[in-house]
């Protein structure tokens, strides 16, 4: 496999000439993924791996880390819509990769569709417009359900203590 020196040290890129791209959205989910990824003590960490199914044909991973150091081996798999796709994809990675574990990422506009698929991953990430990764365990829907609800309520509240603030402040 080739290395990239990019942004992020210690991405691999499968060793194709062409590089699949995806729209914008999709490579935002992965990159987000992969800084997630980083962030838990992810070292080797490849984007688009191709694994063999088993009939000879390839399936390619949008990002798969290595484990080592107590951490397991993951395959992450992105979505930009939520579709019976999502579960399709989850069996297959299963199928062909049985000891890792699946985690599907999501935009967090998508979670309460994305409480569906809830079951279907080992984890489910929501990424927010700014990169920022939730974490939900697989099964855990209605935490997905309530994401936005509550990070909604969490701003306004945000908002009502600074407005208390600033008339404490020009009283």
């Amino acid at each position: 496999m080739k290395k990239i020196r990019q942004k992020s040290e210690g991405i691999e890129n499968n060793c194709e000439a062409n590089v699949r791209f995806y729209s914008k959205e999709l490579e935002f989910l992965r990159s987000s993924a992969v800084k997630e990824l980083h962030r838990r003590g992810y070292g080797c960490v490849a984007v688009e791996k191709p694994v063999e199914r088993g009939d000879g044909s390839l399936v390619y991973v949008k990002v798969h880390a290595e484990g080592g150091d107590g951490l397991p081996n993951v395959a992450v798999e992105c979505f930009c819509e939520v579709s019976g796709r999502v579960s399709g994809r989850s069996v297959e990675l299963r199928r062909v990769l049985p000891d890792h574990g699946i985690v599907l990422v999501f935009p967090e506009r998508l979670a309460p569709e994305a409480a569906k698929y809830a079951g279907c991953g080992d984890e489910v990430w929501l990424v927010s417009s700014d990169g920022e990764v939730e974490c939900y365990a697989g099964g855990d829907v209605e935490g997905l359900k309530t994401h936005l609800r509550n990070k909604v309520m969490q701003r306004a509240l945000q908002a009502r203590e600074e407005i208390k603030e600033l008339m404490r402040e020009y009283e």
